[in-house]
């Protein structure tokens, strides 16, 4: 169930009496003394009601329309289905039913405010709607425009397009309900920028200075994970704070001496920290490999392709979660994309005494399926692994975004496509070189591990690339979160 808090304004309410910070397109600060009818909140509506009537299913709707900035017909939809039952549009609209209607809209983060409509049996009024949308709302913006020099004591509401807000604090939280080609540019947010998923990508950030941000699908329930660490690559660059880079081709020891080529895997790329192989693009991570003119060269070798591999070494790791990612993935004989997870310290040993969770990785010569995996074990090469293969339905592949995930918890890992279970795991072991016996379970997957984003070109996973491959290919990617329980 979705958790409220009571919001009541103790005050009388006459016509147009609720005054939000209505936002004005100007150098200034906000003004005040704009109202929620002029805002064009009630537009389309009977405005000659006095605000102790009631209102309809279908007057709900059409509030719920321009709040939200959808079509009449879509909210009349979303009303519709959420009262669970044939309704006459024209009829008034209870307490219970309005709240229902509006867990369809907003996050359910911000649910708990709609404990104010405790009363299921209660018809609800156009005061109760001033009262209920004036306390999520202090600065509105809901036509185009610059909106700069701004400081908002509460929350901010964006739900058009064109939208640049500039030099500006929130001590609130920013919804983003809506529009295209939205801008925040050296802005403060104190709470929390919540993004409709549908629009994640029309979101831009320069010098933004943002307390969090969480991409939502209102469809979405409350869970018991709880949001500890995410990037929505909403920034012009890649977020130095949370990622760093592997380089080159071979893995090395900690004098430099090379240890194994292609990163022990048979990979044929030169990872880069160039923003030619890795970059941020309307709200995406960018990881593109290349077939370079000339090869590039380093003390080891040369090599004809170059790609990128980002990682959180250093920067994060946590013992136990919940890590996602939503992706789409390149295609062509060769390429192989992985999302995974490496110890942060060795604490059993070398690999893969200390273990390896693979959380996707395919082939690119296969659109139709990817793989989830663990490595264990003892050290190469008596080492072991298990892994399965999710397949996707007919009509769809690896080509399109998808969700992929584990859920990491003592003693048992579980890998997900789009909120699909297809692998269980909870049998594994390490033991180290010369040891009589196994370290005690759950090792080695009860220590911090750190994520890794690459595209690798050529391995043992997929095999190399041959005449029918295609360069450039890019992993596109939109949001990643780990959250704990």
């Amino acid at each position: 169930m979705k958790k409220a808090m009571y919001c009541f304004m103790v005050l009388f309410i006459v016509l147009g009496s609720f005054t939000p910070v209505y936002a004005k397109k100007s150098e200034s600060k906000q003004v005040t003394g704009q109202n929620w009818y002029e805002a064009g909140l009630f537009e389309g509506l009977n405005n000659k009601k006095n605000e102790n009537a009631s209102m309809s299913y279908e007057e709900y709707a059409v509030v719920l329309s321009h709040w939200f900035g959808v079509d009449k017909e879509e909210a009349v939809q979303q009303t519709n289905e959420a009262a669970g039952a044939d309704i006459n549009l024209r009829s008034a609209i209870k307490q219970g039913e309005a709240k229902n209607v509006l867990t369809e809209f907003l996050p359910y983060q911000l649910e708990e405010k709609l404990d104010a409509w405790n009363d299921s049996s209660k018809p609800v009024k156009r005061k109760g709607v001033l009262q209920l949308v004036s306390g999520f709302v202090d600065a509105y913006y809901h036509e185009e425009g610059e909106y700069t020099g701004q400081d908002i004591k509460g929350n901010g509401w964006i739900n058009a397009s064109g939208v640049t807000i500039s030099d500006s604090t929130f001590g609130g939280d920013l919804i983003i309900a809506n529009g295209e080609n939205i801008l925040l540019e050296d802005i403060k947010v104190s709470g929390t920028v919540y993004i409709n998923e549908d629009i994640q990508n029309e979101v831009s950030t320069v010098d933004a200075d943002l307390n969090n941000v969480v991409v939502y699908d209102a469809a979405d329930q409350a869970s018991d994970w709880s949001l500890v660490w995410n990037d929505e690559f909403l920034a012009e660059e890649i977020d130095s704070d949370k990622w760093t880079y592997d380089i080159g081709n071979w893995i090395v020891d900690e004098n430099g001496e090379g240890v194994a080529a292609g990163w022990g895997n048979n990979e044929k790329e030169y990872y880069t920290d160039s923003s030619e192989n890795s970059y941020t693009e309307d709200g995406h991570l960018v990881i593109k490999a290349k077939k370079e003119e000339e090869p590039v060269t380093d003390e080891f070798g040369s090599y004809d392709y170059t790609s990128a591999k980002l990682k959180t070494k250093g920067l994060f790791s946590k013992k136990y979660g919940k890590f996602e990612a939503k992706m789409k993935l390149p295609e062509g004989q060769g390429f192989w994309p992985a999302f995974w997870m490496m110890p942060e310290d060795d604490v059993y040993g070398p690999w893969p005494t200390s273990g390896e969770i693979d959380i996707m990785e395919a082939a690119g010569g296969d659109t139709s399926n990817i793989g989830g995996a663990i490595h264990y074990g003892e050290e190469w090469p008596n080492n072991t692994y298990t892994a399965k293969d999710y397949h996707f339905p007919e009509g769809e592949d690896f080509r399109d975004y998808h969700t992929y995930s584990v859920e990491w918890e003592p003693g048992e890992i579980r890998w997900y496509v789009d909120g699909e279970l297809y692998q269980t795991l909870n049998d594994w072991f390490s033991k180290g070189e010369n040891q009589g016996d196994k370290y005690a379970y759950p090792a080695p997957f009860d220590q911090e591990f750190y994520m890794i984003l690459n595209l690798a070109v050529g391995g043992w996973y997929g095999g190399d690339p041959d005449e029918t491959t295609e360069f450039p290919q890019a992993l596109w990617k939109s949001t990643m979160c780990e959250y704990m329980n």
